[in-house]
């Protein structure tokens, strides 16, 4: 039991390493489509952020 906590992070860091470019990348593409979208300023991406959180 003594080395679960080491395995814990190794799963931790393997699961950063795969996730955090795909979620990256998935920001950058939800980004690209809002500026395809709307034109608007900074205002509609605060209103659209709750919208973008929930569908994740």
């Amino acid at each position: 039991m003594r080395r679960l906590p080491f395995y814990i992070g190794m799963v931790v860091v393997v699961l950063n390493i795969i996730i955090l470019p795909l979620y990256k990348f998935c920001l950058y593409v939800a980004a690209s489509d809002l500026l395809i979208c709307s034109s608007a300023g900074s205002a509609d991406m605060g209103v659209l952020e709750p919208s973008l959180l929930e569908t994740t």
